[in-house]
């Protein structure tokens, strides 16, 4: 094993498709100028009154194809747009070169867990790896999975037993069993539930490396992930007891005590706010909380008012997208926090950015 590295790993490759774009820089523009793609499914129906559902849909796929497959082909292509400063410097694609993680659906009506995890299989096996495939790990744990494994990915980095990571999530809820459970549990937005979220579809994908490795490839490095925390929350919100954000707090503690985390207020926060009262109730617990961190006014940034609720990929594109725009429209020295919340299990993530010092898109 290397002795620990002091520099912080950078992402230097973005790759996302959702409903409002089908690359990085589409989806960054489409959430600036505040679009969405929010419309009436004409095969997807309310299991109460037989009315088409709200929902935020590719419209590249067809409704005849199978939310396996739509996982599938999103991810694939969202991976090999990060994977693009990688492949550059390469005549051929060690697989030794690089570890693969993926924030997958937890199991849940109409996902089985085998399928999940034949689902990053399937991923990782079309991507352009010439010999055997990378080391793949996956997460199970809804919109904070890829923030989760991140943590990892960034702990073997420091180690300098790897010097990059392939991160990402990809989710869809537009399975009939799991509508039907979302709805019954009043979870979805519809005209006569005005509180819930719109279920979308997406996949995002980062490339974190040393900043050596960045270097060697001479690839741009959009953000410096300098601290992730984590943290569980024993009040969920199907339960009786009230929540009050522990855990969020938790994991926002976790990240700003890390040796790593700048001394900078955060000036911009990334998050999975869908219109679900809980995760808005367990915000303002944690911010109050954690209040000296934050610069005045707090840029609040919330993209499932423009892609819907994407589920596992939530964590991962939120991170894509806070890296862009740090990198593109940020000041030098410019902090992030991007942070998301399990809805089933009680995990909450928390990663810190900071724009590079070589920023610039």
């Amino acid at each position: 094993m290397n002795p620990a590295t002091t520099d912080s790993p950078v992402i230097v490759g973005l790759g996302a498709q959702t409903p409002i774009g089908l690359t990085m820089p589409a989806n960054v523009a489409a959430v600036r100028a505040g679009l969405n793609s929010f419309q009436l499914s004409d095969y997807l129906l309310s299991a109460r009154d037989g009315k088409p559902l709200k929902l935020s849909q590719l419209e590249t796929e067809s409704c005849d194809t199978a939310p396996f497959d739509r996982m599938r082909n999103m991810a694939t292509a969202a991976a090999r747009e990060a994977l693009a400063p990688w492949l550059k410097t390469r005549t051929h694609t060690g697989a030794s070169d690089i570890f693969v993680f993926i924030s997958v659906p937890p199991e849940r009506p109409g996902t089985e867990a085998a399928t999940t995890r034949r689902l990053a299989y399937e991923i990782v096996r079309e991507l352009p790896f010439d010999r055997r495939a990378p080391r793949c790990g996956i997460a199970a744990t809804g919109h904070e999975g890829a923030l989760a494994v991140l943590a990892y990915a960034l702990k073997l980095i420091r180690m300098g037993e790897i010097e990059a990571a392939l991160v990402g999530g990809v989710d869809c809820y537009h399975h009939p069993e799991t509508l039907r459970w979302l709805e019954a549990q009043n979870r979805i937005l519809t005209e006569d539930q005005g509180i819930g979220f719109i279920p979308g579809e997406g996949a995002g994908f980062v490339l974190l490396c040393s900043d050596a490795e960045a270097r060697r490839m001479n690839a741009q490095a959009f953000a410096e992930v300098r601290a992730i925390g984590r943290g569980a929350e024993e009040r969920l919100w199907f339960t009786t007891k009230p929540n009050i954000g522990q855990g969020l707090t938790q994991a926002f503690h976790n990240a700003f005590r890390d040796q790593y985390c700048p001394k900078d207020k955060v000036r911009f926060t990334y998050c999975d706010l869908n219109g679900e009262s809980w995760r808005a109730d367990e915000w303002s617990y944690a911010y109050v909380r954690t209040g000296a961190h934050y610069a005045s006014p707090l840029d609040l940034r919330h993209p499932a008012t423009n892609w819907g609720d994407v589920g596992a990929a939530a964590g991962v594109l939120l991170l894509a997208l806070a890296s862009f725009e740090l990198a593109k429209y940020g000041e030098p020295e410019d902090v992030a926090l991007v942070w998301a919340a399990s809805d089933m299990q009680p995990y909450r993530s928390a990663c810190v950015l900071r724009r590079s010092s070589a920023g610039g898109a």
